[in-house]
């Protein structure tokens, strides 16, 4: 479908806006949407608060461009309205779709003084940074027509909790390609080997900011844990942060320090993905996470903690294991369920994933759920209806 039509002209343009462009979750949803409505004939630009720092090549080869409109601290924020500003008098896109606080709050403000009528702003997490925010959030829900997560259960809890109205809530799975080329066997042991894995070990994986939201002084605990139990147990910490300095530390002094390895920073998380043999999520909060997703795709067994939208993603131990969030004897003992299965009983189990994850997070089904919504934000019935929304 390569736009909507309402019998006068087509929903044809839309500007994505993002509070950066780093290697998280809802900018590789921006990413995806971006890149899936630019081959459906949509005309896509991206904008960045922050500097970015990621996707230029991908969004290159979508033909998409990328605005950085330089915010840079709180006295930058008259300038950096001022900008965008400019940049949607000038362009008119149909829809403007935001992800993340800050964005999501220039969007409704700076959108609406623009003249964008369909402004949707995307809340990607159950908790976004404490109650002032929620409240900033709640008290500028007027301004967009529709607010847009990717969770049934998160939606819930933000209704719940007053954050976005009821009317007003709308839910869209986030996006999801499933690999169906299978990582060279030579790749696959040069990457095992980088990250301190031998082809007989069995090789746990995380992947996300090092930022306190992922709890990975919790995952080393665990990890810590496993290990005595299980000689051949491996883990790699793929990611970057705030506090890089404090993990590597946090692993240095572990029991198992020798066989914990921080990656760090890397784009080849799908290789990485394919390398290993387990996943594992320690966070304390999450919306959709999207390396559950990737490795969902990737057919792995996951433990992951239940929180946000983890156990609508990954459903009764479908999966996986859900623990709650920061146990570490329960994450440890999660993980040890799943070495002590055999490798047919984990192969199935990561089958079983990657099936659930087709079944519900395609990309083609994401991208009709998102022209769907900026046709119902504009205030034009959906395709096919008699125009009630």
């Amino acid at each position: 479908m390569g736009g909507i039509e309402d019998g006068r002209r087509q929903l044809r343009s839309i500007t994505l806006m993002t509070t950066k462009l780093d290697l998280g979750g809802a900018e590789v949803q921006v990413v995806r949407i971006g890149a899936g409505l630019a081959r459906r004939g949509w005309r896509v630009r991206v904008l960045s608060l922050l500097r970015h720092r990621a996707f230029d090549r991908e969004l290159a080869d979508a033909g998409i461009p990328v605005v950085d409109l330089g915010l840079d601290g709180l006295r930058s924020l008259p300038a950096t309205a001022g900008r965008l500003y400019r940049e949607l008098r000038r362009n008119r896109p149909d829809a403007l779709v935001s992800f993340n606080y800050h964005a999501n709050m220039l969007c409704k403000v700076v959108g609406r003084l623009a003249g964008v009528k369909a402004v949707v702003p995307s809340i990607r997490n159950e908790y976004f940074g404490g109650r002032l925010r929620e409240r900033v959030e709640a008290a500028t829900a007027f301004l967009a027509p529709i607010t847009t997560t990717n969770s049934e259960l998160v939606g819930a809890s933000l209704v719940r909790r007053g954050i976005v109205p009821r009317r007003k809530m709308r839910v869209v799975l986030n996006a999801a390609p499933v690999p169906e080329d299978r990582l060279d066997p030579r790749r696959r042991t040069e990457l095992r080997g980088e990250m301190g894995c031998g082809s007989q070990d069995m090789l746990w994986l995380a992947v996300g900011r090092f930022e306190p939201q992922k709890d990975y002084p919790n995952l080393i605990a665990a990890f810590g844990e496993l290990a005595n139990r299980w000689p051949s147990a491996k883990l790699a910490l793929v990611g970057h942060g705030s506090l890089s300095g404090d993990i590597g530390s946090l692993a240095t002094a572990s029991p198992a320090a020798d066989r914990i390895r921080v990656v760090g920073r890397r784009t080849d998380v799908a290789d990485l993905m394919q390398s290993c043999d387990a996943y594992v999520l320690s966070s304390v909060n999450e919306g959709m996470p999207n390396t559950v997703i990737e490795a969902m795709a990737t057919a792995l067994p996951i433990v992951a903690t239940a929180v946000g939208g983890t156990g609508e993603l990954m459903g009764d131990d479908e999966c996986g294991f859900l623990v709650p969030a920061g146990d570490a004897s329960a994450l440890a003992a999660a993980m040890d369920r799943v070495m002590g299965l055999d490798p047919g009983e984990r192969r199935a189990m990561g089958e079983r994933a990657r099936a659930r994850l087709i079944r519900r997070h395609g990309v083609d089904a994401a991208l009709d759920r998102w022209e769907e919504l900026c046709r119902e934000a504009a205030g034009r019935p959906a395709r096919g209806d008699d125009g009630r929304t």
